[in-house]
């Protein structure tokens, strides 16, 4: 994937744009865990991300106790990781392949012109064949592309239609 950004994106964004253009895109994936208290399905979640992303999951924690939901201070409650640079693009390539195809018509460019779609059952990814055993009830996450700019701009425009995460009609 990256040597499909180096090739054949940068070239094009030269004849359209005639500048250099840097990378300067993240993925967010973030999720929250339901069954907060059953800290097994905890360690699956960050299990899988892990798993997926090759890359280590930051937990986020309450930050207070609320008596009604029975929460307790600093209890796991979710996760997020930011992917940047070749954890991007191993992560784009197995999207690509895999889950993309299946939810082009659920992409969404919301109101900051990020783009962003969900994943609801996360054994549709190959990396999960053999640890199917783990994932009896199915969590999934959010996913949000955004570049550092305040809107989506022409080049990333350029970039996410090359991705193939965005038509080009919109």
């Amino acid at each position: 994937m990256q040597k499909y950004y180096q090739n054949v994106i940068s070239t094009h964004l030269l004849e359209k744009q005639l500048v250099s253009y840097r990378l300067n895109m993240q993925l967010i994936v973030s999720g929250t865990i339901s069954n907060y208290k059953n800290k097994q399905s905890i360690l699956r979640t960050i299990y899988v991300w892990a798993l997926l992303t090759g890359q280590r999951v930051q937990c986020t924690n309450a930050k207070k106790s609320v008596a009604v939901f029975q929460l307790k201070k600093k209890a796991l409650l979710g996760y997020k990781l930011t992917l940047r640079k070749f954890n991007l693009f191993e992560f784009l390539f197995k999207l690509n392949l895999t889950y993309l195809p299946r939810i082009q018509e659920d992409l969404i460019i919301n109101s900051k012109k990020r783009v962003s779609f969900g994943v609801t059952k996360v054994t549709d990814f190959p990396e999960t064949d053999y640890q199917y055993h783990l994932f009896q009830h199915d969590f999934g996450c959010n996913f949000e592309f955004s570049n550092y700019a305040s809107k989506l701009d022409c080049t990333s425009y350029l970039i996410l239609s090359h991705l193939q995460l965005i038509s080009t009609s919109h």
